[in-house]
C-alpha cells in the first residue's frame, strides 16, 4: 500500500518501492479505506472496488494519471482508464509517445482454482475491446494510442501479490469486432 511519502510497503516492514503489502510496518498497509482486501469482505462488488483502489494507487505510484473509473458502455464496464507516463500532456512527459490505457482489474482470494488473469475469457476480452474503443473514440484519442493492461491481485500470506501485464489485449484484433460468437 502506498504511504503518504510515496513509498510502498515491501511486506517486511520496510518502505521500499514494492507491490506486496504485508501490513508489518504498523501503518495498516493491508487496509484500504479501513477495509481489508480479503474473502471476508462483505460482497463481491465491495472486494472488486477495493481491488480497483489498490490497482489505482499502484498505477499512480508508477506515474499513471487516472482519467476514469468504472466507465459504463451499455452493459460493459471499464474498471480503470489512465494516461500512461510519457503520454502527451502528462505530468513529466518525456516526449510525444504515450498511451491511453484501459486497465482490467482482477482479484482472487487464492490461486487454488486458478490465477486471476485466467478469468479473462474471450467474451470479457471482446467486451473490453469494444467498450475501450468506444471510450477512446469519444475522448481518449487525445491521450495517444489505445492499449489494454491487466492488473491481477491475489491474497497471499501476509499481503497481496500484484501483477501488472501491459498490452495484454490487442485493440486492433479483428476478432473482437466481428458479429456473432457469444
Amino acid at each position: 500500500m502506498r504511504h503518504d511519502d510515496d513509498t510502498w510497503c515491501d511486506g517486511a516492514g520496510g518502505d521500499t518501492p514494492g507491490v506486496r503489502c504485508g501490513g508489518n510496518c504498523g501503518d495498516n498497509c493491508g487496509d484500504i479505506g479501513g477495509a481489508r482486501l480479503s474473502p471476508s469482505t462483505r460482497s463481491r462488488t465491495a472486494r472488486g472496488r477495493l481491488a480497483e483502489s489498490v490497482a489505482a494507487a499502484y498505477l499512480e505510484f508508477q506515474g499513471f494519471e487516472l482519467l476514469d473509473r468504472n466507465v459504463r458502455d451499455g452493459p460493459r464496464e471499464l474498471d480503470l482508464v489512465a494516461r500512461a507516463p510519457g503520454a502527451p500532456g502528462a505530468p513529466g512527459a518525456a516526449g510525444p509517445a504515450g498511451w491511453a490505457v484501459v486497465i482490467e482489474v482482477r482479484y482472487r482470494a487464492s490461486v487454488l482454482h486458478g490465477r486471476p488473469e485466467e478469468t479473462v475469457r474471450f467474451k470479457k476480452q471482446r467486451d473490453l475491446a469494444r467498450a475501450g474503443r468506444a471510450w477512446w473514440l469519444a475522448r481518449g484519442h487525445e491521450f495517444g494510442p489505445l492499449r489494454f493492461d491487466l492488473i491481477s491481485l491475489t491474497s497471499v500470506a501476509g499481503g497481496i501479490d500484484l501483477r501488472h501485464r501491459p498490452h495484454f489485449l490487442d485493440p486492433r484484433a479483428e476478432r473482437y469486432f466481428r458479429a456473432g460468437r457469444g
